[in-house]
């Protein structure tokens, strides 16, 4: 479904010992399907856990998947869209709040289809420093070749097309 009236959403990353990691401070919902939501922005805030405070420099679609253990930034850039993929827990939506822990494993992929694992090392280390349970080590690795796969296919939510699409929706409104 398609929304017919702008709604304005705040998205919250935790980390597994529930402390705050990354606030974006306004996002439009586009799009809404029983799989998934797509919110859109051009140059939102964004706060860090450190307190530091910017801004985002292109427009983004982000894809939040149901009961998936990942979610999608795709970042449309004069070059073309870039992908950069979170592994993190399926979110929750509550009123106007998107929230996910952020497992630091990340994936990048660019309009020349690179593909780039990211945040290894953090992973390892807040793996050890929050004590994640066995479950989350197993979830996080398998989510994390369930994506490379999707990115070499470009399946959704690695798709152009539906990316445009949805930040289409935003510039309508």
């Amino acid at each position: 479904m398609v929304t017919t009236e702008l709604k304005t959403y705040q998205v919250l990353s935790y980390k597994h010992n529930g402390r705050i990691h990354r606030i974006w401070h306004s996002s439009s919902l586009v799009k809404r399907t029983d799989s998934y939501i797509a919110l859109a922005n051009n140059s939102t805030l964004i706060e860090e856990s450190d307190g530091r405070v910017w801004q985002s420099r292109d427009p983004a679609v982000t894809i939040f998947l149901k009961d998936e253990w990942f979610n999608v930034i795709c970042m449309l850039r004069p070059g073309g869209i870039y992908y950069y993929c979170n592994i993190a827990s399926p979110f929750i939506e509550k009123d106007n709040t998107i929230m996910y822990i952020d497992y630091d494993l990340d994936l990048s992929l660019s309009p020349s289809n690179h593909i780039k694992v990211l945040d290894e090392i953090e992973f390892y280390q807040n793996a050890y420093d929050m004590e994640y349970p066995p479950k989350i080590d197993i979830i996080t690795k398998s989510t994390l070749l369930k994506v490379m796969d999707k990115l070499k296919k470009r399946e959704f939510p690695f798709d152009d097309q539906h990316v445009v699409e949805c930040y289409q929706l935003l510039k309508e409104y």
